[in-house]
C-alpha cells in the first residue's frame, strides 16, 4: 500500500485562492451589472416622462389653437352673417324708395282724377261700390309698374299709404295743423268729413238764390 500524507497532492489554501478569487469577481461583477440596467431603467423612466410632458403640452396647445380657430370662424360667420343682413336691409330701403319714387310719378296722373271724381259721387252707396271698384285696379296697376321688385304686401300697401297721403296733402295746398290732422287721420273718419263738407257745400248753394231772390224782393217793395 501506499501511504499519502498531509500536503503531498496540494496545498488546499494556496489552490483555492484563484478560484475564490474568480467566484468573488464575477459575483461583484454581475452586481455592477445589475446596478447599471436598473439606473439605465430609471434614466428610460425619466426621460419617458419628460417626453410625455411635452406631448401633453403640445396636446393642450393644439387644442387651444383649435378653440381659438373655431372661435375666430364662428366670429367671421357672425360678421358675415351681420353683413348680409345689413346688404338685405339696405336693398329693402333702396327698393322701398326706387318702388315709392316710381308710384308717386304713377299716382302723380291718377290720383287728381280719383279724388275729384270721389268727390263728385253723392251717394253713400255708389262711393262704396267706386271703392271697391277702384281698389283692385289701383293695386294691379300698381303691381304692374313695380314688377316683382316688392315682395313684402306689407311694404307695398304701407309705401301706398305714404304716397297717397303726402299727395292728398300736396293737392289740398294747406300747412294748417288741423289739415294735417285730416291727412293723417283713418280714410273712414276722412270720407266722412268729405261728406259733410260736401253736404255743407250743398246747403250752402241752395240758400245762396234764396238770399239774393229776398234781397231783390225787399229792394222791390222799397222803390
Amino acid at each position: 500500500a501506499t501511504e499519502i500524507l498531509d500536503g503531498e497532492l496540494f496545498d488546499f489554501d494556496t489552490e483555492v485562492q484563484p478560484i475564490v478569487e474568480v467566484l468573488v469577481g464575477r459575483t461583484i461583477e454581475q452586481a455592477l451589472i445589475e446596478v447599471l440596467h436598473e439606473e439605465e431603467i430609471a434614466e428610460m423612466k425619466r426621460q419617458q416622462q419628460q417626453i410625455m410632458a411635452i406631448r401633453e403640452a403640445e396636446l393642450a396647445e393644439l387644442r387651444r389653437l383649435e378653440l381659438e380657430d373655431r372661435k375666430l370662424t364662428a366670429e367671421k360667420e357672425r360678421r358675415i352673417l351681420q353683413d348680409k343682413i345689413a346688404q338685405d336691409l339696405d336693398r329693402e330701403m333702396q327698393e322701398r324708395i326706387t318702388a315709392s319714387k316710381l308710384l308717386q310719378g304713377r299716382i302723380d296722373t291718377l290720383l287728381p282724377d280719383i279724388l275729384d271724381t270721389v268727390e263728385n259721387i253723392k251717394d253713400e252707396k255708389d262711393r262704396e261700390e267706386f271703392e271697391r271698384q277702384i281698389a283692385p285696379w289701383l293695386a294691379k296697376e300698381v303691381a304692374q309698374e313695380i314688377g316683382q321688385m316688392i315682395d313684402s304686401k306689407e311694404l307695398l300697401e304701407d309705401i301706398i299709404r305714404e304716397v297717397l297721403i303726402q299727395k292728398k296733402r300736396n293737392l289740398l295746398g294747406s300747412s294748417s295743423p288741423e289739415m294735417e290732422v285730416a291727412v293723417d287721420a283713418p280714410e273712414d273718419e276722412v270720407d266722412f268729413e268729405e261728406e259733410e263738407e260736401a253736404e255743407e257745400g250743398e246747403h250752402a248753394a241752395e240758400a245762396e238764390p234764396a238770399e239774393e231772390e229776398k234781397k231783390n224782393v225787399e229792394n222791390g217793395d222799397s222803390q
